[in-house]
Formats: structure tokens, sequence, C-alpha cells
């Protein structure tokens, strides 16, 4: 798919593109060993469409890793069908102690599947890596709303240890919380007609992005999104505070981006974007 500019390229199904010949030259032109072998062994087992888009994403992703600044995170998003295939290219090339989370992104407005005998798919897969473990990557706590307020014990930290903390009466001090640290398990609405949905057909949730972004980066810091698609992480970014990149393949995916950005921030500067 690299260099393609027809209209629309973006949207072809890179299943149906089976020439892997060339990303696998240039992996094998880098001496990338490990990633290389796990690539012969796709090759060897799986259908081409596989090899396909494992060694188009193989080289996409160590370019990623390459650019990643040390202290960097690095957050991809895919379906079940290739996240436990891409997993494997990440550990290879981020490295296996590189890897923090795997964040299910639960849908929790996903449509029941009445057509199979099969549990209805509502979960997408977000894989966390950072650049280098040893560095001073950035991570920010997020909590969000709890769908009922809950009560807890106070507790302290005494000698060591964690004791319960109790009143003038002897009584244990108990509060009410309504927020929670949010977990692995991220519970976000898929778009369907909600007012920022644009109908492109690889379009996130602002609410996704804003998350990852606020979890992994300060002010000023620099967002890359190198699938940009309809520039959902740009716009995230752009209301953050941070500076971003967006690069995508799709001329489509550029103008809708652009015209995106112009509607949030008609000042800001993105002539520079190009196809």
């Amino acid at each position: 798919m690299a260099g393609d500019k027809r209209k629309g390229a973006g949207f072809q199904d890179t299943w149906t593109q089976v020439d892997y010949e060339a990303p696998l030259a240039e992996i094998k032109d880098l001496r990338l060993a490990n990633l290389c072998h796990y690539l012969e062994f796709i090759q060897t087992h799986y259908s081409a469409a596989y090899m396909a888009y494992l060694s188009m994403m193989g080289i996409r992703l160590y370019y990623i890793w390459r650019l990643l600044k040390q202290t960097g995170s690095f957050y991809l998003h895919c379906d079940a069908t290739m996240s436990p295939y891409l997993r494997t290219m990440c550990d290879l090339i981020f490295g296996v102690a590189q890897y923090r989370n795997e964040i299910i992104w639960y849908y929790t407005n996903k449509i029941p599947n009445t057509r199979k005998r099969v549990f209805t798919r509502a979960n997408d897969t977000l894989l966390f890596y950072v650049k280098d473990i040893q560095s001073p990557y950035t991570y920010h706590v997020q909590e969000e709303k709890r769908g009922a307020p809950a009560k807890f014990t106070k507790i302290e930290r005494k000698d060591g240890k964690k004791v319960t903390v109790r009143g003038e009466d002897g009584k244990v001090i108990t509060f009410m919380r309504h927020v929670r640290v949010v977990d692995s398990v991220w519970q976000i609405p898929m778009l369907v007609n909600q007012k920022e949905y644009l109908r492109y057909p690889t379009q996130k949730p602002l609410a996704l992005l804003e998350r990852i972004i606020q979890a992994s980066s300060n002010e000023g810091d620099v967002v890359a999104d190198f699938f940009c698609g309809s520039g959902t992480a740009l716009s995230a970014a752009q209301t953050l505070k941070r500076r971003w990149i967006g690069v995508d393949i799709n001329p489509e995916s550029v103008r809708i981006a652009k015209t995106r950005l112009r509607q949030k921030d008609p000042k800001a500067s993105i002539d520079h974007v190009k196809t």
C-alpha cells in the first residue's frame, strides 16, 4: 500500500493486498533477524493475507520504535483477529520488558449478534509499550466517575503496615468516593450516531484518545498518529494543548482531518499538512 496515492486507497481492505515482498525485503535489509524469523513462520503456516498485513505492520512498527524518544510511550489499537500476532511483533521490536499493559476497550453500546451462535464481540485491544523501561516515561493515573458512589474504609500506614482508622468513639471511619481509578478495562461507547461521528470507517471516540494522551503525555509534548484516519488523535491533542504529527496514506483522510482541525480552531496552523 505504501506510495498509493489514489483517492480512497486508505479504505482498501489490507487483507486483499497480498504482495508482501517489498516490506519483507526491507526488514531483511535492516537485519531485523528476530522479526524476519517470525514473519517466515507466518509465511509458512498462514495465508498470504496474514503475511501481507503483518509484514506491512512490521516495517511501520520498527520505524515508529526508532522515531519514538527514549522516554516515549506507544499505544497500538487492534481487534481480536490480529491482536496476538501484533503483540508478538511489538515484543520483538520494543522488547518484552517494555510491555506495560493490554487494555480492553469495551463497547458499552455494542449491538448483540443475533445471526450466529457465538458470543457477540464487544471489545478491541490496546497494547501499551514504552521505549525504555529504565527511562522516566510519563504516566498519570486516570480517574472516572463511578456509576454509583461507593463506601470505603479509611486506611493509614503505621510502622510499615496498613491499619484501619477509627474515630474518638472507636468506630471505623468511612468515606464515600464518586470516582474510581481507571484500570485496564475501558468502558467507552463506540461511535454510532454521536455528534462527533464523521462516518469515517475507522474513526475512534474522542474519549478514547483523550484518555491515552492524558495518561502518557504532558502539555507541550508531541503526539504522533501514523494512521491518523479522520484526525481524532490530532483533535484530542490540540484540545489538550499538545503538539501533534498526523500521517495517513489516504488523501481523503488528510482532507477530513484538516477540515476537522480548522473547525475546532480556525487559527490553527495546519497548512503545512500534505498528502
